[in-house]
């Protein structure tokens, strides 16, 4: 029996923003509708430097989403980018603050015109300062 070569039907469509934040290792993605939308709406609003992407998503009130592709990417790139994207934010939203959600630890930090201040759920706050037990050496 002859083998048949499958034939595409659709053309190859590039990869969406959604997937190329969640396919990081450290990401904060919304719903993927709602990414979709700002991909195609506001497209000024993403700041993207190679594999790193930095947005703002602005459905009940200013946010970032973001996929780093490691923690110390996001140490380094994050200040930066986050420059170059505030302005943008200010504009499009007419936003005071801006919101984003660190997963890993739980907390959240609040940009204002003036301060940088956060908050954490009260078990994330108790998982960071229970002590890790120390290696027992030989």
């Amino acid at each position: 029996m002859a083998v048949r070569e499958l034939r595409r039907l659709a053309p190859i469509v590039r990869e969406s923003l959604y997937d190329r934040m969640t396919a990081q290792t450290l990401h904060q993605a919304t719903h993927r509708p709602l990414v979709d939308a700002l991909e195609r709406e506001h497209p000024e609003l993403i700041i993207d430097d190679g594999t790193n992407v930095l947005a703002s998503e602005g459905t009940g009130g200013a946010k970032l989403i973001y996929g780093f592709e490691s923690a110390p990417a996001f140490v380094d790139r994050f200040p930066r980018m986050f420059e170059k994207l505030l302005p943008k934010i200010r504009r499009v939203y007419r936003a005071d603050s801006v919101r984003l959600r660190v997963p890993r630890c739980g907390c959240a930090l609040r940009f204002g015109p003036r301060s940088c201040w956060g908050w954490c759920s009260p078990r994330a706050a108790a998982t960071r300062m229970r002590k890790v037990p120390q290696a027992t050496q030989p």
